[in-house]
């Protein structure tokens, strides 16, 4: 990566949550307890635990944001969004990380959340100092030209993330 681009992944509690997810969920597949249901049983079980592998997919490992030049990208399960980094007037860490807009919007990032441990013991946690280093990233960013646009732009998915969802939930309805 360029050095003017800086990403950010879920932390070790996140990633660990979604291989939980993900474990339970395969492993539920595989047991013979959804294999023995009957048949519109088994497929709505075999749905429920596909949705579940691609939840821990998505929202635990695959969830980032990128500050790139001019933007800000948040890649969340369901959707990309880039925003321009003019348009970003702060970054909050409260129980989940968050981009606040200059319009009072705000784009909650999937993923980023705050441990209920560091809750119960209070200071400044991995979240906190995300949330500085994106609001460092975006302030030091380019400023954008004048015209450039400044609108927030939603791209679709990634295709790698639409196949992981459709075959957890395949495989669930084989079940």
């Amino acid at each position: 990566m360029p050095a003017s681009v800086r990403r950010w992944g879920p932390g070790l509690e996140q990633v660990l949550v979604g291989a939980a997810l993900v474990v339970t969920g395969a492993g539920a597949l595989l047991s013979d307890g959804v294999r023995g249901a009957s048949s519109a049983g088994g497929a709505v079980a075999g749905l429920a635990l596909g949705l579940l592998v691609a939840l821990g997919v998505e929202l635990c490992w695959a969830s980032s944001v990128t500050v790139d030049g001019g933007s800000v990208l948040v890649r969340n399960p369901l959707r990309m969004i880039e925003v321009p980094c003019a348009r970003v007037a702060g970054v909050v860490a409260g129980r989940h990380l968050s981009l606040q807009l200059d319009d009072e919007r705000s784009i909650r990032v999937w993923g980023f959340w705050r441990s209920n441990l560091r809750v119960a013991l209070g200071g400044r946690g991995r979240l906190d100092r995300v949330a500085d280093e994106i609001g460092h990233a975006v302030s030091d960013a380019a400023p954008s030209p004048p015209g450039a646009a400044r609108r927030v732009h939603v791209v679709p998915p990634h295709p790698l993330s639409v196949v992981v969802v459709l075959l957890a939930i395949g495989l669930g309805a084989l079940g």
